[in-house]
Parts: structure tokens; C-alpha cells; sequence
């Protein structure tokens, strides 16, 4: 006896329609552009512009996954989230970062293609 095939769902908010992994529906992100710097008190704006694939996984203040997923060479993800912010690249080398709108290079060990640092509350890369 055939099984009936089930009708896939409607996509919803916070589903990222391209494939990749749900985003947290109370942070602010984009594929591509900047988004304007509208940061609230113990917010961070972090920007992620991938020359090369690179896993990409960052944390809020909270401990909740504001992004986790393969950021795909040629896009951008620009986020909106309470710090600090836990932060890990698997292709460090393949990002460029911006923090609060300036530009920060992603702290790597000697010998290591990823990068783990958190970004305090007020932008600062540990």
C-alpha cells in the first residue's frame, strides 16, 4: 500500500526561503547590502561578507543561535543582536568582518583556519 506524499508546508517567518538553516525570527538579517546601523542599547551590528564558503556560527547574549549556517561565497549577512556576541568562522580567511560599521579582522591561531571570539556589548573583539 502506497503511502500518500504530504504536501510540503508554506515557508514561515523566519525560514530562510534559499535553503539554508531558519534564522531567529527577533534578529534582523540580510543576504546582501548593508542594513542602516539602528542598534539599541547592548546591541551589536555585525556584518559577514564571504569571499569563500565558510560555516558560520554566532550566539547572543542569551546563548540563543542568531545565525548557524554556511555562509555561501559572494553574499553578506548583516546582523542585529544583544551581546555579547560568541562567534565562530570555519574558514576565517574567507570573511570579512565589520563590527558596528568598522572593519575587524577575525583573531585566528597560528596554524588554525577558523576563529572562535566573542564581540562585547559595545563592539569590542575578544
Amino acid at each position: 500500500m502506497a503511502v500518500p506524499k504530504r504536501a510540503p508546508r508554506p515557508p514561515l517567518a523566519g525560514d530562510d526561503v534559499a535553503g539554508g538553516a531558519a534564522a531567529t525570527p527577533a534578529i534582523a538579517g540580510t543576504e546582501s547590502g548593508s542594513a542602516p546601523d539602528a542598534r539599541g542599547p547592548g546591541q551589536v551590528q555585525l556584518q559577514l561578507k564571504f569571499t569563500s564558503d565558510s560555516w558560520v556560527e554566532v550566539f547572543d547574549g542569551s546563548g540563543r543561535a542568531v545565525l548557524y549556517d554556511l555562509g555561501k561565497a559572494g553574499t553578506e549577512r548583516t546582523l542585529l543582536a544583544t551581546g555579547p556576541l560568541s562567534v565562530t568562522l570555519g574558514n576565517a580567511t574567507a570573511v570579512r568582518l565589520s563590527i558596528n560599521g568598522r572593519p575587524v579582522a577575525a583573531p585566528r591561531q597560528p596554524g588554525q583556519a577558523n576563529s572562535r571570539f566573542n564581540v562585547t556589548a559595545d563592539g569590542t573583539v575578544r
